[in-house]
């Protein structure tokens, strides 16, 4: 009796493990969200609500050079950004739909907490990726070049 028992629970113990193992090969795998431009792509963190895009990269210490935030707006305006409790300098580029339509390079971090200037597009746009300082030129990324998105769905 005792093996039977022993028997029924080491089978059930071998189908969960089996079991386990082939549906975690069956699952889709998750990618991370993408930005390429220029034959570079970028590790995105989206921020598409507004308590995402006011919070944006403010705090933070850091920010890996193949990553970078990226703002999506419901419409199409000259959105200005500011450098409220930045920590490191950055790049902005300036997207409508697929199409980098301004870049404003090395944003420094503000001197006071007082005096924080703003930065806008020269025209309208509905996104805007902010990496670091120096990416824009080191990677050769100019206005009227397209980018692609991968990961994620922008609406």
């Amino acid at each position: 009796m005792k093996n039977i028992i022993f028997l029924i629970a080491l089978g059930i113990i071998i189908y969960v493990a089996v079991k386990f193992y082939f549906s975690s090969l069956t699952k889709p795998q998750i990618q991370s969200p993408r930005i390429s431009i220029n034959n570079h792509s970028f590790i995105l963190e989206v921020a598409d609500t507004d308590a995402k895009r006011a919070q944006g990269l403010s705090d933070r210490l850091t920010l890996d050079q193949s990553h970078g935030m990226l703002f999506v707006f419901p419409t199409k305006d000259r959105y200005a950004f500011w450098m409220k409790d930045m920590h490191f300098p950055l790049d902005f580029i300036w997207i409508e739909d697929d199409l980098i339509v301004d870049i404003t390079e090395n944003v420094p971090t503000p001197v006071t907490a007082t005096y924080l200037p703003r930065y806008q597009p020269k025209s309208q746009v509905n996104k805007v990726l902010e990496i670091n300082m120096g990416v824009v030129k080191k990677n050769g990324i100019i206005i009227g070049q397209k980018v692609s998105f991968s990961g994620f769905y922008i609406h």
